[in-house]
């Protein structure tokens, strides 16, 4: 009989550590509830700007969520940026020339700039680096054409050759990596005499 109450004691107290478990869970099921919910309504608010004046005060304003509109100064602005890190590298690496400008591109046109790179003969013994300058670019609707002075300097040695593209854009999702929401689907080189 003893033993009979031993254990009816022990059930007991299993029964009344599952009651305090199961309550335990429900708060905590609740505050992750709440959390999530705070999470997500901070996710989807618009941003805090905080500007710093310069006698050290802060303004802090809310700010809009919007897509930014394209227009020729953007357009202007991408295309420059793209002749700039499409046709600048201090060692040639078409992995690091694809990696620059590959979120500005179509699958399309990254697989002909890959195909293009393939066929290059590489240059030995010969410390070859390229930039550009004197960028003049002119928009035409969706298609951006830039005039520009190729730098290729070969073991120090600078050598100029003026050169236009025609860049073949088209508008695709804006995001954190491409925010204008331009790509490039095909380009066409042309060597300026």
């Amino acid at each position: 009989m003893n033993k009979n109450i031993h254990t009816l004691n022990h059930i007991d107290h299993f029964f009344k550590m599952i009651k305090t478990l199961r309550v335990v869970i429900l708060i905590l099921l609740g505050v992750i509830i709440l959390l999530s919910t705070l999470f997500i309504n901070l996710a989807l608010k618009d941003p805090i700007v905080i500007t710093e004046k310069v006698d050290n005060t802060r303004v802090y304003t809310w700010a809009k969520r919007r897509k930014i509109e394209v227009g020729i100064s953007e357009i202007y602005h991408f295309t420059e940026s793209f002749v700039k890190e499409r046709y600048s590298w201090d060692r040639f690496s078409s992995e690091l020339v694809i990696k620059r400008i590959g979120n500005w591109i179509t699958p399309q046109y990254k697989k002909s700039l890959l195909a293009a790179f393939k066929k290059r003969k590489p240059i030995k013994d010969k410390k070859i680096s390229q930039y550009v300058a004197n960028i003049q670019i002119k928009i035409d609707g969706s298609v951006a054409h830039a005039k520009f002075d190729r730098v290729i300097r070969v073991n120090g040695i600078p050598l100029i050759s003026p050169m236009q593209v025609t860049l073949y854009l088209i508008r695709g999702d804006q995001d954190k990596f491409n925010l204008y929401g331009l790509y490039v689907k095909g380009v066409e080189e042309y060597e300026v005499n």
